[in-house]
C-alpha cells in the first residue's frame, strides 16, 4: 500500500460558555459561517485535501471495492415494483427498470387502460451529482403533480409542479423547503414546510399556483428553536396536520384544506406529552402517553378536538 498520511487540520483556539459550563472547540473555523454554502478558501483547502488522501488511500483497494460492489449488486433485484395504490380516479405504481439507479411512477385510469409514466427520476437526475426525491403529490383532480427534491445534496428542497394532461412542467418553483407538501382540496393551493438558515423546517406557507413564491401566506410558525415543524394529510384527506414536536413533546393542529383554511389545535403542548392523529369515520384517532408511557388510543369528534372530550 502507498505511504501516505491524511492532512491535520490545524487548532485554533476558542472557548464557548453556556450555563455556566466551559468548553473548547478548536475546530469550529472549520464550519463556513455562509454554510450550507462553503466559500472561505481555506476551509476549501482543507477540504480539497481531505478528498486527495481519500483518493490516493482507495486507489490500490478499489479492485477489492469493485468486486464488494459486483456482489452486493448481485443480491438485488434489479427489475422491481411496488404494488398498484388508489387514489382518485387512478391507480399509482412506481418502478425500477434494470441498470436503472431511481425509479419511474405510472399510473392508469381505474376505468382501465395502461400504466403511462408520470414522472421519471432518472430524467430529473440526469447530469446531476446527486438527486434525492422527497415529497410527490397528486392534485385532487389528478391534473397536476407535485414535487420535492434535493439536487445538490444540501437538504434544501425544490418544490416543482407538472401537468399531467400534456402541459408539461409548470413555472410554479419553490426553493428552500423540507420537502413536505400537501394540496388544498380546492387543487389551487400547496402547502409546504420552510426551512430557516440553520435548516431547521419552522414555517408552514401555502402557495396558490401561478403566484410568486415570495408573497406565499404563512400558516403556521414555530418560535422554539427546539421545535421541528412537519406536514401531512390524514388517510381519508379530511385534513391537513401541522405537528410541531421534538423527540418527547408533541403539539398537532388540524386545518381544513378547503379556504379560509381554519385551523385549532388539537391538545396544547406540554413537556412530555407525545401524541399523533389521524381522521377516519367522522372521528379523530389520536395515540398518546397522556397517562401511561406505552400510549393508548382514544377518539374524539373531530369538531371538539381538545382532551376534556378524548
Amino acid at each position: 500500500m502507498n505511504d501516505i498520511r491524511p492532512p491535520r487540520a490545524k487548532t485554533v483556539p476558542l472557548r464557548h460558555e453556556r450555563f455556566g459550563i466551559r468548553w473548547e472547540d478548536p475546530y469550529a473555523w472549520l464550519r463556513d459561517p455562509a454554510y450550507p454554502e462553503v466559500r472561505d478558501p481555506e476551509i476549501l483547502a482543507h477540504l480539497e485535501a481531505e478528498n486527495a488522501y481519500y483518493r490516493a488511500f482507495m486507489e490500490p483497494r478499489q479492485p477489492i471495492v469493485d468486486q464488494l460492489y459486483a456482489e452486493l449488486r448481485g443480491r438485488i433485484e434489479e427489475e422491481d415494483r411496488s404494488v398498484p395504490v388508489r387514489e382518485g380516479a387512478f391507480e399509482y405504481q412506481w418502478r425500477f427498470d434494470r441498470g436503472a439507479q431511481y425509479r419511474c411512477w405510472y399510473r392508469r385510469p381505474l376505468a382501465g387502460g395502461a400504466f403511462v409514466p408520470v414522472l421519471d427520476e432518472n430524467a430529473l437526475a440526469e447530469g446531476k451529482a446527486y438527486f434525492r426525491l422527497r415529497g410527490l403529490a397528486v392534485s385532487p383532480d389528478g391534473s397536476r403533480l407535485a414535487f420535492t427534491a434535493d439536487e445538490d445534496g444540501s437538504e434544501r428542497h425544490i418544490l416543482r409542479v407538472v401537468d399531467l394532461d400534456g402541459g408539461g412542467p409548470l413555472p410554479d418553483l419553490v426553493r428552500n423547503c423540507s420537502g413536505e407538501i400537501a394540496w388544498s382540496e380546492d387543487g389551487e393551493w400547496l402547502f409546504y414546510v420552510e426551512l430557516n438558515p440553520q435548516l431547521r423546517p419552522f414555517r408552514v406557507r401555502r402557495h396558490r399556483l401561478g403566484d410568486g413564491s415570495g408573497s406565499d401566506p404563512v400558516v403556521y410558525e414555530e418560535a422554539d428553536p427546539a421545535f421541528f415543524v412537519s406536514l401531512a394529510k390524514t388517510r381519508d384527506r379530511r385534513y391537513l396536520v401541522i405537528t410541531s414536536g421534538t423527540h418527547v413533546t408533541r403539539e398537532c393542529r388540524l386545518v381544513e384544506p378547503r379556504p379560509p383554511f381554519t385551523q385549532r389545535t388539537v391538545a396544547a403542548r406540554r413537556e412530555g406529552h407525545d401524541y399523533r392523529i389521524d381522521h377516519a369515520h367522522g372521528h379523530l384517532w389520536i395515540l398518546t402517553n397522556d397517562r401511561h408511557r406505552n400510549f393508548r388510543l382514544v377518539r374524539t369528534p373531530a369538531e371538539t378536538p381538545e382532551e376534556a372530550h378524548w
